[in-house]
């Protein structure tokens, strides 16, 4: 039994080296520095918007508020705090909206914290959902011409992210 157990464990540290990342943290803090940023600008939006009362506002306000949080605790090398607030954000249910927007942010510090599968896995989903969007096959409505260039460099950037995962 205790040689099964000596394996398994020998097993695991094997797998476990042979999955890691070469991220270059100074690309990845620009990211996310950009993520802030853009987050910061759509939060100024809700501060002065006329749409209080509206049904979508509340989920999408919050949304918002926890991937801004979740950015703020990723720039400070608190993945765990950034993991929970982007998983928050995952579980928003927003008035006709996705919030798979949050898989990006999400992926991407599972890669910094070193949880490649997770990593691999939900930028995969970001991917699929957002070429899901540029296609029309997920949404109703069509993307204006800003919002598709974003989400394209959104899809660029989890390919690249995905590069890192050895």
């Amino acid at each position: 039994m205790q040689k099964i157990l000596i394996a398994s464990c020998l097993l695991t540290l094997i797998c476990c080296q042979s999955h890691k990342t070469n991220l270059p943290t100074s690309e990845v803090r620009e990211l996310i520095e950009k993520d802030v940023t853009k987050l910061k600008k759509t939060l100024k939006y809700f501060e002065v918007s006329e749409d209080k009362n509206a049904e979508w506002y509340k989920s999408d306000k919050l949304f918002y508020q926890y991937l801004l949080d979740g950015a703020k605790k990723e720039l400070d090398k608190n993945y765990i705090g950034a993991i929970d607030y982007y998983e928050k954000a995952m579980n928003i249910t927003r008035y006709e909206m996705s919030s798979y927007e949050a898989k990006l942010p999400l992926g991407r510090t599972y890669l910094e914290n070193g949880d490649l599968l997770k990593a691999k896995s939900t930028l995969n989903e970001f991917i699929e959902e957002a070429e899901g969007e540029l296609t029309g096959d997920y949404v109703e409505w069509g993307l204006t011409e800003e919002g598709e260039k974003n989400l394209k460099e959104e899809i660029s950037t989890c390919k690249q992210l995905l590069g890192y995962i050895k």
